[in-house]
């Protein structure tokens, strides 16, 4: 028989036999039966019956009362509980910002209740455990939830867990962390020696302890998004080169979400996206083949003007050999955002037009300027008669 810390058989505060959630009756860790003061056997109570009886007061309540409600039945009639947990989720989220305290938020945050609906998030919707033998998933996610994406670090592997109210996936990005000075160690040092910093100075500046700065300019770890800001700041630099932005690798390195989607683009959108100029890639047949070469590129008057050496391999390849003939190549854009795993391409078809100097003349002030510098002196112009685009959701 269960009893209480004091060996009284579990009851309740007014003497009434002790009670759970499930509606069935309630056993111990060994699989005994809880009995009552009476020798009855203890049963499980609607999860409803405690709400009837709670008034809610202090905002963790929210967070507890989500987490009990989204664990406590199973069963396949369980949506009314699911959405009563959200509802608490929700609130529990929005109790600083609508101060449903009346005047506690002034004060400050409830770091209590901000950390619970990440708890809720990571442990009870997403049912992540970390256990010796390795993860376990156990997720049920509110419809309202949609699609959740999380990256982890486990075991010294960065981990990518993607889950919905169907499934759940988990992704080895493969990306090992060494032990010693890592690459992000590296780029504080060289920064803070480009500024001619201390280890103290910079500290000071980024609000954290020098031990801390010393740690990680020695040893491969990731500071949390706040410290890497402040980081980024002290050093007069982007969070992105911190973390190696520019590192030779290909871009959309990374699983898929768990469902994107992709959209299919109007030719209007297509204009707009590609209308701030950036690089794009030539596409045509070259003297040895298939060929694609990326330049930097502007549009102007509605058409793509790239710039390129005359009498280059480009230049000849692109040349049809006929007076007042150009050859149909294609141009392609896009745009590539490797956090959420999503972006967009843009293809253009249309003749190339090698322009003469007095046309070159017209196009001169589009500004576009090769990254490859040397004398690139020769203006193509495509006059697009074809554009496709498609955009990859990945939510």
């Amino acid at each position: 028989m269960t009893t209480t810390g004091d060996g009284d058989p579990a009851v309740t505060s007014d003497g009434n036999p002790a009670v759970t959630s499930h509606g069935s009756p309630a056993v111990t860790r060994d699989g005994d039966p809880v009995v009552t003061r009476d020798g009855d056997p203890a049963v499980h109570a609607p999860a409803t019956d405690c709400l009837r009886r709670t008034s809610h007061g202090p905002t963790l309540s929210a967070v507890v009362h989500a987490w009990v409600l989204a664990r406590s039945n199973r069963a396949p009639d369980k949506a009314p509980d699911q959405a009563r947990s959200w509802r608490f989720f929700t609130e529990a989220l929005f109790s600083d910002i609508k101060d449903v305290q009346g005047g506690t938020t002034a004060e400050g945050i409830h770091l209590g209740a901000m950390g619970g609906t990440l708890d809720l998030l990571q442990r009870c919707y997403l049912g992540l455990e970390v256990r010796a033998d390795g993860l376990r998933l156990d997720p049920l996610l509110p419809a309202e939830v949609g699609s959740m994406s999380m990256p982890i670090r486990y075991r010294g592997r960065q981990v990518v867990i993607e889950a919905d109210c169907r499934e759940a996936r988990i992704h080895d990005r493969g990306d090992v962390i060494m032990a010693g000075t890592g690459d992000l160690g590296r780029r504080i040092i060289h920064h803070r020696e480009r500024l001619g910093l201390t280890r103290e100075q910079v500290a000071e500046r980024a609000d954290m302890s020098p031990g801390y700065l010393k740690y990680l300019e020695e040893n491969a770890d990731t500071p949390d998004t706040g410290a890497l800001y402040r980081l980024a700041d002290a050093l007069r630099t982007t969070v992105e080169d911190l973390l190696g932005g520019g590192q030779d690798r290909p871009p959309g390195h990374g699983p898929a979400m768990a469902h994107p989607t992709l959209e299919t683009l109007d030719e209007q959108e297509c204009r707009r996206l590609i209308e701030p100029g950036g690089i794009g890639r030539v596409a045509f047949n070259g003297s040895h083949g298939p060929t694609v070469l990326p330049v930097n590129y502007k549009v102007h008057h509605g058409a793509i003007v790239f710039r390129t050496a005359a009498g280059g391999a480009m230049d000849k390849d692109l040349r049809s050999g006929l007076e007042g003939v150009d050859i149909l190549i294609a141009f392609q854009i896009d745009n590539i955002d490797e956090t959420n795993r999503e972006g967009w391409s843009v293809l253009v078809q249309g003749p190339a037009h090698h322009l003469p100097p007095e046309e070159a003349a017209q196009v001169a002030g589009s500004g576009v300027t090769p990254w490859a510098g040397g004398e690139r002196l020769l203006y193509i112009r495509i006059v697009p008669q074809h554009i496709t685009g498609r955009r990859i959701h990945g939510m």
